[in-house]
């Protein structure tokens, strides 16, 4: 059994967790130990992984290096794996959870999830608040141990952080012929670059 660090209070205004409902996930801690099935919630407002325990939120005690929410979407079992450990970039640091979109020999394509906060004042009345969360795409190239922030989610972008790959991106770009890039997409351009 893992010890715990405190009781959180499960209730938010706002979305502010990666998901609505608490998804099975496993973890693997740094220290090697590995928990399977284990009742997860990623709150994305504090970059902090939650497990539940007799209908209570827990934080563990012990750091984790990576976890991964298992969610059905679709009809279609869908895993979304969250990894630490790569370098300062900003506020964001060794222990800063990514959602990991592709890996390989030379580069990941990476989401950071943050939330913004919009406070509504209303004369007469209470604030509202909503929460938003917004994603910040990075490329970590593996060799160097640097991340690379990239200004939108395309092609373009991607060929400015690593010109290098010019003349793939540019193929790329150039069968597609659309600027918006799904994720999908995204993810098969990266994977091409690391062939």
């Amino acid at each position: 059994m893992y010890s715990i660090i405190g009781v959180r209070n499960m209730s938010t205004a706002g979305n502010t967790k990666f998901a609505t409902d608490w998804l099975s996930g496993n973890v693997v801690f740094k220290s090697g130990k590995q928990i399977t099935d284990a009742e997860l919630e990623f709150d994305v407002s504090k970059n902090e992984l939650h497990f539940r325990q007799n209908n209570k939120a827990y934080i563990y005690a012990e750091p984790v290096k990576e976890f991964s929410l298992f969610a059905l979407l679709k009809n279609d079992l869908r895993a979304f794996r969250f990894k630490s450990g790569y370098p300062d970039f900003g506020r964001q640091n060794a222990n800063t959870f990514y959602l990991v979109l592709t890996t390989g020999t030379h580069y990941e394509l990476l989401k950071y999830l943050s939330t913004q906060v919009n406070e509504v004042f209303q004369y007469s009345s209470s604030t509202d608040r909503t929460f938003k969360i917004v994603e910040d795409w990075y490329v970590y190239d593996v060799a160097n141990n640097k991340l690379l922030l990239l200004p939108a989610k395309n092609a373009q972008s991607l060929k400015k952080v690593l010109p290098q790959y010019e003349g793939i991106i540019e193929k790329a770009i150039s069968e597609k012929k659309e600027k918006h890039w799904t994720e999908q997409e995204m993810i098969e351009l990266v994977n091409e670059i690391n062939r």
